[in-house]
């Protein structure tokens, strides 16, 4: 039995992230409203300087005001309406060994954990390290999230979850898409580059990691 961490958008899924999938749904839906729009839209020009090219990432202001336990009700909605669509045939076939194996498996992700739950639930994942926004009495704020899973941040929080099984990273295999994923993949005994982009490509092939896609 090994430690596997999966990342999600771009690894399990194609196209779109989910969470952009997400807040167009709630566009739809008519949930989001001035209110949302000028924060998240304010959050971008304050953070902008420290965040630069994560803004996007780390801007979850669009939730503003809205009630914690609705969003999670509308998340497990939209799962159940569009992620299975969107899945990678080639990459699910992997995650599926992994758990025959009885493997124990992570949704080791950036996207908020009101999506990440249902995600996973319907993958048959019982672990998951996702994005925590910001609440206060029960709703959401435009503060930055307290927990995201990002490059540098990615890699300390699967250390702690290393811990937490009593393992190492240098036991465990990672499948991520992004250079931003390089210290983790890195880290670990098995990195898979999946569907990388062009830099973390280049890299996989020049230490001899296996690529998929």
């Amino acid at each position: 039995m090994a430690l596997v961490f999966f990342d999600l958008d771009g690894t399990l899924t194609k196209g779109l992230s989910i969470e952009k999938r997400f807040f167009v749904f709630l566009l739809r839906g008519r949930i989001l409203h001035l209110r949302q729009l000028a924060a998240f839209l304010i959050f971008t020009l304050r953070w902008f300087t420290h965040s630069r090219k994560d803004v996007w990432k780390k801007n979850k202001a669009y939730l503003t005001g809205l009630r914690l336990n609705k969003i999670q009700h509308l998340a497990e909605q939209f799962v159940a309406q569009v992620f299975l669509a969107n899945l990678r045939p080639d990459v699910k076939k992997r995650l599926e060994n992994h758990l025959a194996q009885r493997d124990s498996v992570v949704l080791l992700t950036g996207t908020p954990d009101f999506i990440a739950w249902p995600i996973a639930k319907q993958l048959g994942i019982t672990h998951i390290a996702a994005t925590v926004c910001d609440t206060k009495n029960g709703c959401f704020t435009s503060s930055p999230p307290g927990i995201h899973p990002l490059g540098a941040a990615k890699l300390q929080i699967a250390e702690q979850i290393c811990r937490n099984f009593n393992t190492t990273l240098d036991k465990c295999t990672a499948y991520a898409d992004s250079a931003s994923d390089i210290a983790l993949l890195a880290s670990v005994s098995q990195p898979v580059a999946v569907y990388p982009d062009n830099k973390l490509r280049q890299l996989a092939r020049g230490r001899g990691w296996e690529v998929i896609g």
